[in-house]
């Protein structure tokens, strides 16, 4: 069962609701993230129990597959010498070193590195650091309702021209696997171009699926990543395609 939290409205004139504005991070937080933040010092009613909490905000991520419960985030500060940890919980949950769970990451980053931050920005994939969770967000964003995004491509893997196993699968994945016919988003990482600090991650065009999933003759590795299976896919949508 899901944890109530009981709601209660109140009345703020113009300048509260501009401060609290200057405080929020952007299409992220609500104006009670922010009293929650600046108050309680980001503490939650239902972090105390995983049982009985709502999911966190990485649950849709998780649903999507682009993220899986016991997965890494990392938040590098160079100059400090320090690398910060955030495990995804399996209901979308953030646990960072010292035991205490955030629903969301930027309050979970505030807490690693004691200043406001953009966790979607700053945390990327410890298993392959040139994906940011940001660019996971701009994924899942991209994706209409009801479909599920199909990434890949997100360890920074270069596209393959149509008709080519373009499309490799992770070892170990048995589940939201693509089918002939399908539509999938092709999407390339901010390291993809080799330029993580000036390149973003895109969404290069629309693909359909054209063959069944079947195992590689040979694995394919980029990173510490292995794909052992695959499938061929041809573009349909993107300025490329056109011009070929």
């Amino acid at each position: 069962m899901e944890a109530v939290v009981p709601k209660r409205s109140i009345e703020i004139d113009d300048e509260v609701f501009a401060f609290l504005q200057s405080r929020s991070e952007p299409l992220v937080d609500t104006p009670n993230d922010v009293l929650r933040r600046l108050l309680l010092k980001d503490t939650d009613p239902t972090t105390t129990s995983a049982e009985n909490r709502r999911p966190g905000d990485l649950m849709p991520f998780i649903k999507a597959g682009l993220l899986e419960g016991g997965d890494k985030l990392i938040h590098v500060q160079p100059r400090r010498g320090l690398t910060h940890e955030a495990m995804v919980t399996a209901d979308g949950w953030l646990e960072i070193e010292d035991g205490r769970v955030f629903s969301k990451p930027s309050p979970a980053l505030k807490a690693q590195t004691g200043v406001d931050i953009n966790g979607y920005g700053k945390y990327v994939l410890e298993k392959n650091p040139e994906v940011r969770l940001q660019d996971l967000r701009e994924q899942l964003r991209a994706v209409p309702d009801g479909d599920e995004p199909h990434h890949p491509r997100r360890s920074g893997a270069p596209g393959l021209g149509p008709g080519e196993p373009a499309d490799g699968l992770p070892a170990g994945r048995n589940s939201g696997l693509p089918e002939k016919g399908d539509e999938i988003l092709l999407y390339t990482t901010r390291g993809c171009f080799r330029n993580p600090g000036r390149d973003r991650g895109r969404i290069m065009g629309l693909a359909t699926v054209t063959s069944e999933v079947a195992a590689l003759p040979e694995s394919v590795s980029f990173g510490d990543r292995d794909f052992t299976s695959g499938c061929t896919s041809k573009c349909t949508d993107s300025p490329r395609a056109t011009r070929e």
